[in-house]
């Protein structure tokens, strides 16, 4: 059902101002930025796991991030890689060089973190909301989780996390049912226990 005519402004308020961006916590970990920086984690580990048991050492040091001395990146990969191995070697450098271009560029690894940062922190608002609706006077409560999270929105921006220049967009079929079936959840679980004075007219 999600919010009805006659409703609460408590439940106004949580589905027009805390929801969207409760939920984006999860959506912002689906981004590409975020996928990029764990599979680029994925490779940096598989070469350090590689070089450790003695496989390419010098090859895969530098796909560790270390040195290889004064050798090129061909003569440690002949020397690491010998035949047919030389040029899967090669790719990889090159498949290497392509995610470090595209890291440097992007700034992928900190926008990936702030994205981690941005979706604890949203999932730590969603409990603090259930633990305010279920006061008999929460409104103050929501005041305060909402300044919480436009101070959250205000640095995600700036840091280049969020996908949308303003809000969520409304029409988003997922974050809709995903928004009815919390306000559902809200009316069910916690409308019996508020006071009928959190319910006048007047500013949110």
């Amino acid at each position: 059902m999600g919010l009805l005519p006659g409703d609460p402004r408590i439940l106004v308020k949580v589905n027009n101002e805390i929801l969207d961006w409760i939920i984006a916590g999860d959506e912002v970990q689906r981004q590409w930025f975020v996928r990029f920086a764990r599979f680029q984690g994925y490779v940096r580990q598989l070469a350090t796991a590689l070089a450790g048991v003695g496989i390419g050492p010098e090859f895969f040091k530098r796909f560790a991030g270390g040195s290889s001395g004064e050798r090129s990146a061909a003569e440690s990969l002949q020397q690491s890689l010998p035949g047919s191995l030389f040029y899967i070697g090669v790719g990889a450098l090159v498949v290497w060089a392509i995610l470090t271009a595209v890291e440097s560029s992007e700034g992928v690894t900190a926008r990936a973190l702030f994205a981690s940062d941005f979706a604890t922190a949203m999932r730590t608002e969603g409990d603090k909301l259930r633990r305010a609706l279920a006061k008999p006077l929460p409104m103050a409560d929501l005041m305060d989780i909402q300044q919480r999270i436009d101070q959250r929105v205000f640095e995600a921006r700036t840091k280049k996390i969020l996908q949308w220049a303003k809000a969520p967009p409304a029409n988003d079929p997922e974050r809709a049912r995903r928004k009815s079936e919390l306000i559902d959840d809200f009316r069910r679980d916690y409308m019996r226990v508020w006071q009928p004075e959190q319910d006048e007219e007047g500013g949110s």
